[in-house]
């Protein structure tokens, strides 16, 4: 075969498979023969063939794309959780100010209100023994029976705070009457093993609260009124 001639390949002679295998172990391949890269096309989604650079080239630009949806997400995420943790430490050091169990209710009640959006607010301490003082008016108490076991089963067994829809018995027995407004809410257990009893945060939006929401900052607020609680209850 002379310089001129061009080689003459048969498909029988070498599969795609070989020029796959070939293109792998020879990775700058292309860097020896650039004037291909102009020559080779590919389909491209929109149906028309497209150079291998042109076509490396709009699928560099669709990563970045994507990068930088991905980017305002982060970012956007970044801030809605500073002022979460803003709301979470002015929580905190108005609840060190407050002077007993019944001024520590109210604060939480106007708190999840107005820095959470909280549309219903029920703070549901478990009283077994009637122990609670009988002046406390802004929560519920009820004992931790059966009941409650059946009806808050995953939240008394794994001690971790539910975002989303609850089941309408759920809803009745926490907000009583204005049950059928609430459309999602959140429930927060309270104490060792949601001993003291659990903080429900209820929303007339259904999109409000759902089960892919971040817990971190709820588990926190748990924390931090059970706490207060425990001291001005002691």
């Amino acid at each position: 075969m002379s310089i001129q001639e061009k080689p003459d390949f048969r498909e029988e002679e070498i599969s795609s498979q070989q020029v796959a295998d070939f293109l792998k172990a020879h990775p700058d391949y292309f860097e020896n023969h650039p004037e291909l890269l102009n020559q080779l096309r590919i389909r491209h989604h929109t149906g028309a063939a497209v150079s291998l650079i042109e076509y490396q080239v709009h699928s560099l630009r669709e990563q970045n794309a994507q990068l930088k949806l991905k980017l305002r997400e982060l970012v956007s995420v970044a801030r809605i959780n500073d002022r979460l943790s803003e709301r979470v430490m002015r929580l905190a050091l108005t609840l060190m100010e407050t002077s007993g169990v019944e001024d520590a209710l109210a604060l939480v009640d106007e708190r999840m209100r107005v820095d959470f959006n909280a549309d219903e607010v029920v703070l549901y301490l478990f009283d077994d023994d009637n122990k609670l003082p009988d002046e406390l008016q802004l929560c519920s108490r009820g004992p931790r029976n059966g009941r409650v076991e059946e009806l808050f089963a995953n939240l008394l067994k794994t001690y971790r705070p539910l975002c989303g829809r609850l089941k309408s018995e759920q809803l009745e027995y926490l907000f009583g009457e204005r049950a059928d407004s609430i459309k999602s809410a959140v429930l927060i257990p309270l104490g060792r093993h949601a001993g003291l009893g659990m903080l429900a945060i209820g929303s007339t939006d259904p999109n409000r609260y759902h089960p892919g929401m971040g817990t971190v900052f709820l588990k926190q607020m748990g924390a931090l009124i059970s706490t207060v609680m425990r001291c001005h209850l002691s």
